[in-house]
C-alpha cells in the first residue's frame, strides 16, 4: 500500500497529492464527525430508554418479591420520585404499561393506576385482534403458581356458557417452564393442547390469564376477578359439574394404594388443610396465619373420627405433637403433585389461607373453608362454601376498620406487606375461635354433624349481604361480588362492624 502512494506521488508531484488528500481527508472528517454526533445521540437515546425501562422493571419485581419488603420500605420515597418525574418517557409498550399500574397501585393513585391499565389493556386487545388464528396460546406463567388454575378454570367455563369465544387453545413447553405441579398437565389436556416450545412461532401473541381476556359482546376486562367470580357464580346456578374430576386410574390409585399407605378404611374420611407460611414465596404479614391457631379445630375434627392432612412444602414447620390422625403431609416422604391432587379432590372439604392450593381443590368441586383471608377482591368460592376475613385495626384512630371499608379500596387491593406500615395498619388474623366454629359451620352445612348452628344469625346476614350488594353496585369498587357466605359465628361475633 505504501509503495502504491509513492508511485502516485512521483507520478503527480507531490504538491498536488498533498492538496487532494487534504480535501479528501477534510470530507471524511467531516462525516465522520456528523455520523460520531448522529450515532452517540441515537445510541444514547435507546440507552436512556432502556436504562428507565429496565429501572421500571426492577422497581415492581422488587414491590411483588415478597422477600424484598424492607428495602423496598426503605426506598419507596425514592422510588415514587422516580417514576413521577419519567412517568411519560417510558417506552409505550404494553409491559411498561402494566408496570406503571402494579406499581401506582401499590402506593394507592387510584387514577393512574387505572390509566395506565386501561392503557395497557388498548394495546393487549390490538393484539388479540390481530389474531386469526383459530387457536390462542397461552402463556407458560399461567401454571407457575397453583392459583392460576381458577383462571384457567373460568376462562374456560366462559367458553362454555358462551360469554367468550370459542378457540383452542395450547401451551407450549419446555423442560425449562416452571410448572407448580406438573401432574396437573395430565387433567389439562383434556381441555388445552400441550406442545412443545419449538413449535411456538416467534413473537406469537401468548395470553396471560386473568389479566385480559374479550367478552363476544366486544368488552374488555378491565377488572379480572369480578368476571371470573361472575362466570363461576352463572356455572353454579345453572347447576353445571366441574370441569376436572379424577380419572379413573386415579380413582383407582386412590382406593388400592392411598388408602392402603395411610392405614384408611373405605369409611374414614378426611379433610385437607393449608396454613400460609413464609417459607415458598417470602413472609407477608397480609396473608400468612399461624398454624396453632388451628389445632383446636383439627382436634374436633379428629375426635369425631375424621383425619387431617397438612398440605404444602417442606419449607413449613413440622408439626409432631398432634394425635395419629393428624398427617404432616407437606413434611412427609409421600409428598407428589399426584398425591396433592388426589388428596385436594378427595378430602370432604378443604380448609385454605390466602394462597393456590385451596383454588386447585375448589376446581374439583371440593367445598372450601377459607380463613384469614385479607382481601374479597379476589376470592373464587361459591354458594357452598364459607369464608373468614382478616380484620384490620387502623392504628391512627385506634380502632377496627368497618366490613365497608375493609371490602373498600384501597383494603381490598393490598398484596404487599410494606403497604401495612405506609398505611399504619394492623393485620388482625382469626382467633382459634373464629376457626374453630367456621368449621364446626362447615361440618354442619356437610352434614357430618347434627347440630344445626345456623340459629337467629340471618337477619344479620342478610343485613351484611345488603352492604356487600351495595358496594359491588358502585361503579368504582374495585372487588368481586361474594357468593359464599362468611362464619356465622364471626358475624355475630363482629356485628359492629356492620355500622
Amino acid at each position: 500500500m505504501i509503495f502504491k502512494h509513492i508511485g502516485i506521488i512521483k507520478r503527480v508531484g507531490i504538491k498536488k497529492y498533498l492538496f487532494d488528500f487534504k480535501i479528501l481527508f477534510i470530507k471524511n472528517v467531516k462525516n465522520i464527525i456528523f455520523l460520531t454526533i448522529f450515532y452517540t445521540s441515537f445510541l444514547k437515546s435507546i440507552k436512556f430508554k432502556y436504562f428507565l425501562d429496565y429501572k421500571l422493571y426492577l422497581i415492581v419485581n422488587n414491590q411483588l418479591n415478597l422477600k424484598n419488603t424492607k428495602k423496598i420500605a426503605l426506598n419507596i420515597d425514592k422510588y415514587k420520585k422516580f417514576i413521577y418525574e419519567n412517568v411519560d418517557k417510558f417506552s409505550e409498550t404494553k409491559t411498561n404499561y402494566y408496570y406503571l399500574s402494579v406499581f401506582f397501585e401499590n402506593i394507592f393513585d387510584y387514577k393512574n393506576t387505572k390509566k395506565y391499565f386501561e392503557k395497557y389493556c388498548e394495546l393487549y386487545n390490538a393484539q388479540l385482534e390481530n389474531i386469526n388464528d383459530d387457536y390462542l396460546i397461552l402463556d407458560e406463567k399461567n401454571l407457575k403458581n397453583l392459583g392460576f388454575i381458577s383462571h384457567i378454570d373460568a376462562f374456560l367455563k366462559g367458553m362454555i356458557l358462551g360469554k367468550i369465544e370459542k378457540k383452542k387453545l395450547k401451551f407450549c413447553l419446555d423442560d425449562k417452564s416452571t410448572i407448580a405441579n406438573k401432574y396437573l398437565l395430565k387433567y389439562l389436556t383434556k381441555y388445552i393442547q400441550i406442545e412443545s416450545k419449538s413449535k411456538l412461532t416467534k413473537n406469537k401473541t401468548k395470553l396471560y390469564l386473568p389479566h385480559l381476556f374479550k367478552l363476544k359482546n366486544n368488552n374488555i376486562i378491565h377488572n379480572p376477578a369480578i368476571h371470573l367470580s361472575d362466570l363461576n357464580q352463572e356455572w353454579e346456578r345453572k347447576k353445571m359439574k366441574p370441569l376436572f374430576k379424577l380419572s379413573d386410574e386415579d380413582e383407582e390409585y386412590y382406593k388400592n394404594n392411598f388408602m392402603k399407605l395411610f392405614n384408611l378404611k373405605p369409611k374414614d374420611w378426611f379433610v385437607c388443610l393449608h396454613v400460609r407460611e413464609g417459607g415458598y414465596k417470602g413472609s407477608n404479614r397480609i396473608y400468612d396465619a399461624d398454624i396453632n391457631s388451628y389445632f383446636k379445630a383439627i382436634n374436633k375434627i379428629n375426635n369425631m373420627g375424621g383425619y387431617v392432612f397438612r398440605v404444602g412444602d417442606n419449607s413449613m414447620s413440622k408439626i409432631t405433637s398432634l394425635g395419629d390422625k393428624f398427617i404432616d403431609y407437606a413434611n412427609s416422604k409421600y409428598k407428589s403433585d399426584k398425591m396433592d391432587i388426589i388428596l385436594f379432590a378427595k378430602c370432604k372439604f378443604f380448609i385454605g389461607t390466602s394462597s393456590g392450593p385451596y383454588t386447585l381443590a375448589k376446581v374439583f368441586g371440593t367445598p372450601i373453608l377459607v380463613t384469614n383471608y385479607p382481601s374479597i377482591s379476589s376470592m373464587y368460592l361459591t354458594n357452598k362454601d364459607i369464608y373468614l376475613p382478616k380484620l384490620i385495626f387502623d392504628k391512627n384512630k385506634n380502632q377496627l376498620q368497618s366490613f365497608s371499608n375493609i371490602f373498600n379500596y384501597p383494603y381490598n387491593i393490598l398484596n404487599i406487606d410494606q403497604t401495612i406500615d405506609y398505611l399504619n395498619i394492623d393485620y388482625i388474623n382469626n382467633t382459634e375461635d373464629d376457626i374453630y366454629y367456621a368449621v364446626l359451620e362447615m361440618l354442619s352445612n356437610l352434614k357430618l354433624i347434627n347440630k344445626n348452628i345456623h340459629t337467629d344469625n340471618e337477619k344479620l346476614l342478610n343485613k351484611y349481604n345488603k352492604l356487600l350488594n351495595k358496594l359491588y353496585s358502585d361503579k368504582n369498587f374495585n372487588g368481586t361480588k361474594i357468593n359464599s357466605r362468611i362464619s356465622l359465628k364471626f358475624l355475630t361475633k363482629h356485628n359492629q362492624l356492620l355500622n
